[in-house]
């Protein structure tokens, strides 16, 4: 797995550090908008070819998967340069702007024959995993209630005045896209897509939501979703059933998921392995390309594209162009 790195953020410079837990990756170059910034960066986390320019990355030879790490209204014309040239890409979440995009993305994948994975870290973690295999113990289900409130550190700077992608309507950001998919995409994987979407929330200045509440209905369950970039919650998320809850310790993190009897009666059914929860992604991927597969049975097109769905009717009705 020779891979490239596209984006020199803290989020790349993690994946890095995930990646360099599994000796089948071979981490040989970084593409950044500015050739300064490459090197910067190549220089701090040990790769030996820079770039300023995609094309001459991907077309360089050295590589044969990418990982995209810049703004999410960049992702899928980054992507698609590199499907087009038959390099596998995982993609950081969410997959898209839109699930227009999503589909663009994945349709390029299936016609070049190569792998195009949403690096969504939870869904391939064995905590996560322990939820899902366990879910029977509470069934019939109910309730699904997940939350990703994290206070930003940039919102008192952004309040300020200051401009970052996150809060941006350029770079498709806002709380929804930035955290409420990692509420919405572990549901698509446990339950399949909703029958119907609800959404309310508030817009910070610049057009984006600050913080939502999405309701996602089901022939038998309700699933209610709050996420938000301007106040901070403490609260484990819940699997709730006529025979018991499943807890699972922080959407941010899932550190650790729990089985709770009715009366109360608590028993840990997994832990984390690593602390950077982001070396799940990393197996699957290299699984899955190694393995000669089409695409991830766990971060499936069907997971990505259907959580674009519900990212996309919550903004529109909050009024958020998509």
């Amino acid at each position: 797995m020779n891979l490239g790195v596209l984006g020199t953020g803290w989020i790349t410079e993690r994946f890095i550090d995930a990646a360099r837990h599994d000796k089948r990756y071979n981490i040989v170059a970084v593409c950044s908008r500015s050739m300064e910034s490459a090197k910067k960066f190549a220089e701090k986390n040990g790769i030996p070819n820079t770039f300023d320019n995609l094309d001459a990355m991907l077309d360089s030879g050295l590589i044969n998967c990418m990982y995209v790490g810049t703004p999410n209204s960049t992702h899928r014309d980054n992507s698609i340069k590199a499907l087009d040239k038959k390099i596998h890409v995982i993609c950081e979440k969410p997959l898209a702007a839109n699930a227009q995009q999503a589909e663009e993305m994945i349709k390029k994948a299936e016609e070049k024959g190569v792998v195009l994975m949403e690096a969504m870290r939870l869904t391939p973690s064995p905590v996560f995993q322990a939820a899902k295999q366990n879910l029977s113990r509470v069934a019939p289900v109910h309730k699904y209630v997940a939350n990703f409130c994290q206070l930003s550190s940039k919102l008192t700077r952004f309040h300020a005045g200051e401009h970052f992608s996150a809060l941006s309507p350029e770079t498709a950001g806002g709380s929804i896209m930035d955290l409420g998919v990692y509420c919405v995409y572990p549901m698509i994987s446990l339950f399949g897509a909703p029958t119907k979407v609800i959404a309310s929330g508030s817009l910070l200045p610049t057009g984006v939501d600050g913080e939502a509440s999405i309701i996602c209905q089901y022939p038998d369950m309700t699933a209610v979703i709050m996420c938000a970039k301007t106040c901070q919650t403490f609260q484990c998320s819940e699997i709730m059933g006529e025979q018991g809850t499943i807890e699972i310790d922080q959407m941010a993190t899932m550190r650790e998921t729990r089985f709770v009897a009715p009366k109360g009666q608590k028993e840990v059914l997994r832990t984390s392995d690593y602390e950077n929860d982001m070396v799940y992604e990393c197996i699957e991927f290299a699984d899955v390309v190694l393995g000669g597969k089409k695409e991830s049975e766990i971060n499936s097109h069907f997971c990505s594209l259907e959580t674009m769905k519900v990212l996309d009717e919550a903004r529109r009705q909050l009024g958020i162009k998509v």
